[in-house]
């Protein structure tokens, strides 16, 4: 009997994956919110700008803010494409009040 290579036998679904996380298709099943819920807490900025942005332990982040989800994750969009998602309490208080005046500018 042959053992088979799972490597093999998931790559296809795995790519899928993959691909549904880059585009943004995946959802959350974790809870079950009606859309206008949903949208409602969620703030995407119409014209991001690349900034620096620090971290609470001093690191340094230049990227686009893209959108602020439930008041509490931050996701930015570096200048190579990559998303990332950062919590509140990552941010340096500087960053957060940078944040909260580009998206009261927007309004």
């Amino acid at each position: 009997m042959r053992p088979q290579d799972f490597s093999d036998l998931f790559r296809d679904s795995k790519k899928q994956v993959r691909e549904a996380k880059k585009a943004d298709l995946l959802a959350s099943t974790t809870t079950q919110k009606s859309e206008s819920e949903d949208t409602a807490s969620i703030i995407t900025l119409k014209k991001p700008t690349l900034t620096d942005w620090k971290s609470s332990k001093g690191s340094t982040l230049s990227a686009k803010l893209i959108r602020i989800e439930h008041e509490k994750t931050y996701i930015f969009k570096t200048s190579s494409g990559k998303i990332l998602n950062v919590e509140r309490d990552q941010l340096d208080p500087s960053s957060i009040k940078k944040a909260n005046q580009l998206i009261a500018k927007q309004n």
